[in-house]
């Protein structure tokens, strides 16, 4: 089984990703389970309803996050939200609300699989409306995939949305697919990142 985890509300360009219903059904259309995390604190409050509807019946679990964000939480509760509902996926995605994989990823899935590795390491190619050049971002590979066992932790963060069990480098495969990032797909989400461009 695959499962997805995506948390919908917090974005660094405030409040959630206007791309993120496309976001969450491209990881739904990779998945067999989903856990969604919806910030209460900075999210739409119609986009709570919506999540279930865009999910299904692969939705397993909505966590309603009321924590203060920080870099880690969001990415923690939904691990936890895994052992909570006693969940066994062989693999666990993990992209963020401006996120969608590439093309190639389900080879890619099936290269970590077979493998003796834990985790996909994933480059980022830049998505825009315009066509406009943009910064690659982020520069450093991120870990978007990985095999599930029990006791998986994001504490302490590490950063790179590294699974703290996978740190080791041995530990890890890099992905020949990239991540598409929208994160700056419009003008106006490039000047709330202070982009010009």
């Amino acid at each position: 089984m695959i499962l997805g985890m995506m948390s919908i509300g917090q974005s660094t360009c405030g409040g959630q990703f206007p791309l993120w219903g496309q976001c969450l059904l491209s990881m739904c259309d990779l998945c067999d389970k989903v856990i969604v995390r919806w910030d209460s604190r900075s999210g739409d409050p119609a986009a709570r309803d919506a999540i279930q509807e865009l999910c299904g019946d692969k939705l397993v679990s909505l966590i309603i996050g009321a924590a203060r964000w920080n870099r880690f939480n969001w990415r923690e509760s939904m691990l936890r939200e895994i052992d909570n509902r006693k969940l066994t996926p062989s693999i666990v995605l993990t992209p963020d609300q401006d996120e969608e994989f590439g093309a190639g990823i389900k080879d890619d899935l099936e290269r970590l699989e077979a493998s003796k590795y834990s985790a996909l390491m994933f480059r980022y190619e830049m998505v825009t409306a315009d066509n406009a050049r943009v910064p690659i971002y982020p520069r450093r590979p991120h870990m978007k995939a990985f095999k599930w066992i029990e006791g998986l932790t994001y504490r302490p963060y590490l950063g790179f949305a590294i699974v703290r069990n996978y740190r080791g480098i041995k530990c890890r495969m890099s992905a020949v697919s990239k991540m598409q990032h929208y994160c700056y797909y419009t003008p106006e989400l490039r000047k709330r990142r202070r982009i010009a461009i």
